[in-house]
């Protein structure tokens, strides 16, 4: 059987790991918004719900949102 090695940032490496977690949450986050926004203002597409209501049945949009919280 094999054994699952976990590695724990210490000392300094622990404030680069959040940095490194927060810089990619913000951007996550971001293009989330941003692609919810677009969405919603494109002309065409039956208005500002239905535009929301298409990116938002994307099973994609949903297990992206599911991973940033569980993580």
């Amino acid at each position: 059987m094999s054994e699952t090695i976990t590695v724990t940032p210490q000392g300094a490496m622990v404030g680069i790991a959040r940095i490194y977690w927060l810089v990619v949450a913000a951007i996550g986050t971001g293009a989330f918004l941003l692609s919810c926004y677009i969405s919603a203002t494109q002309e065409g597409n039956g208005g500002a719900l239905n535009g929301l209501w298409f990116t938002l049945s994307y099973f994609t949009v949903w297990s992206n949102i599911v991973t940033f919280i569980a993580n």
